[in-house]
């Protein structure tokens, strides 16, 4: 949903169809809200991985990708 949102909003990029306020706004909650639950859930099940190796691939691929849409 972000790099949809990111992209879609660029005037230069999508010209006379950018997102307009209340496109971003509604969007931007959708986001969150999808996020939010996406988090919980990551947050819930990581615990009852069987080895502690899995947190660090948890924490390189969660950095991975906020990079790549940041």
């Amino acid at each position: 949903v972000l790099p949809i949102l990111t992209f879609t909003s660029m005037p230069a990029l999508m010209q006379e169809f950018a997102n307009g306020l209340v496109s971003k706004v509604i969007t931007s909650s959708i986001m969150v809200l999808v996020c939010a639950v996406n988090l919980y859930f990551v947050i819930s099940y990581v615990p009852s991985l069987p080895h502690p190796a899995y947190f660090s691939l948890v924490t390189l691929l969660a950095a991975a990708y906020l990079g790549l849409t940041t």
